[in-house]
């Protein structure tokens, strides 16, 4: 089992968390909307990323029950 694929995957999705936890609240706090726009943002293509990932996934098993 190749691990540096998990590992990889693993420190991108902690970097994106670590990223919203941290800056989100800074940004309601200040009220600076440039920097929430970027969060907002930032998020709002992590979900188009993972609905992408997961057809992908889901691509295969849709086509065999087809």
């Amino acid at each position: 089992m190749r691990l540096a694929p998990l590992i990889a995957g693993a420190s991108i999705a902690s970097v994106y968390g670590i990223f919203i936890y941290y800056v989100m609240p800074e940004a309601l706090v200040s009220g600076d909307a440039a920097l929430l726009t970027d969060v907002i943002l930032v998020v709002f293509i992590g979900y188009f990323l993972g609905l992408t990932i997961l057809a992908l996934n889901m691509q295969g098993l849709m086509l065999w029950l087809l």
